[in-house]
């Protein structure tokens, strides 16, 4: 006897092959911790280039005709001056044409209160000094001795403002750099002054600042230095 099928009769459906999805592996956590280490590297590498580099001797700039003409009459003035202890107080206007001269002699060894060198052979120059918009800016070399860091020092620069109005000279320090990079002024102001502190006790500082009575920087950028030729002997002559 036939059975029939039913139209209510369910069919069993054939099984489907699922397809096997390769996942691709990821990075992980090692290794994005190698990528950061990496990266850390390069960042302190790069910075150290910013701030280190080798010791540099910068040759002076060879001292020009107007130089040892304004050193002549500077010194025939205050030696006069302090030879006699009078004028009681006197104004010296000097130029910033006039301070780069001054600077450029002192650079090739000159002294500036005599028309000779202090020495025939001048040591290395690694430093630099210029005078523009009323402020002196010094560049100095620190050695630390590490170098495999580009050379292993460190070229400090600032900006000095030098002014004397009371009783003590004063140094207004802005703009730091260790190499190329910024530094906060806040911070190495408070360095700066520090060290400034002890040198004040120095015995020629102290001559030095009684024999100023007052300096200063004009609009036009002049420095005025107004000084007792009686108190500047004891710097010059050391009595």
């Amino acid at each position: 006897m036939a059975v029939r099928k039913t139209a209510g009769t369910a069919r069993k459906a054939a099984p489907v092959k699922k397809k096997s999805v390769k996942r691709k592996a990821g990075i992980g956590w090692k290794g994005w911790l190698l990528i950061a280490f990496a990266a850390l590297i390069g960042l302190l590498l790069i910075l150290a280039a910013l701030i280190f580099s080798p010791m540099r001797d910068i040759p002076p700039t060879p001292p020009a005709v107007e130089d040892a003409a304004l050193q002549s009459r500077l010194l025939a003035r205050i030696s006069g001056e302090v030879i006699k202890g009078k004028p009681k107080e006197s104004e010296l206007i000097l130029t910033p044409a006039d301070v780069a001269s001054l600077i450029r002699l002192s650079d090739n060894g000159f002294v500036l209160t005599s028309g000779f060198t202090a020495s025939t052979a001048l040591p290395p120059r690694y430093y630099e000094v210029k005078f523009a918009n009323r402020r002196f800016d010094f560049v100095v070399p620190v050695d630390t001795g590490w170098r495999i860091l580009f050379g292993g020092v460190i070229r400090l620069s600032m900006e000095v403002e030098i002014e004397k109005e009371g009783d003590e000279i004063d140094f207004n320090f802005s703009k730091f750099r260790a190499g190329r990079i910024p530094l906060p002024t806040w911070l190495v102001r408070d360095i700066a002054l520090k060290e400034l502190g002890k040198r004040r006790q120095d015995r020629n500082f102290l001559r030095f600042n009684r024999s100023v009575k007052s300096l200063f920087c004009d609009d036009d950028g002049n420095l005025h230095i107004v000084y007792r030729p009686g108190e500047l002997r004891t710097v010059f002559l050391g009595f």
